[in-house]
């Protein structure tokens, strides 16, 4: 449940069933809780639906090393690049929860605040342009030909 690029989040919004100010830790409070009982809801229903009653074979050692090898063939080992990717995202996801505490610190000689949900979102992103990367010497963990070479820019228009 995100509040970015959802037409039917904006149209709850206009409509009048978020009051006030929409934040992303007050998106998050109003529909963490829908999305967990969807969550829940659709996992019962999909138990009961295929796997009521099936005989699971035993996983044995043997059978889970072999798994993790062809895994490690596939896709390589976890990475340190991989792991400050994944905890820059964690940031992220804290910084954006916890924005009324951060803004009120944050604010003009007026009294506005200077910070918002935008620019929470864009500086763990602008700090993977940064941090070196182990697995490409002399780069960053994000570079601008990935980013130019992947990201939709229409997203934006």
């Amino acid at each position: 449940a995100t509040l970015t690029g959802t037409i039917t989040n904006e149209v709850l919004y206009g409509v009048g069933r978020i009051p006030g100010e929409l934040s992303y830790s007050r998106w998050w409070c109003f529909a963490f809780p829908t999305s967990a009982a969807a969550f829940v809801m659709s996992y019962i229903v999909l138990y009961f639906r295929y796997c009521r009653g099936m005989q699971l074979r035993t996983l044995t050692r043997d059978v889970l090393a072999q798994e993790y090898e062809d895994l490690v063939k596939e896709i390589g080992h976890f990475s340190r690049d991989e792991l400050l990717v994944g905890l820059i995202q964690i940031f992220q996801f804290v910084l954006l929860l916890l924005r009324p505490q951060i803004a009120s610190m944050v604010t003009s000689p007026y009294g506005e605040t200077l910070i918002a949900d935008p620019t929470l979102a864009v500086l763990p992103a602008v700090l993977l342009f940064f941090i070196p990367s182990t697995i490409r010497p002399r780069q960053a963990l994000l570079t601008w030909p990935a980013v130019h070479e992947k990201f939709d820019f229409g997203l934006l228009l």
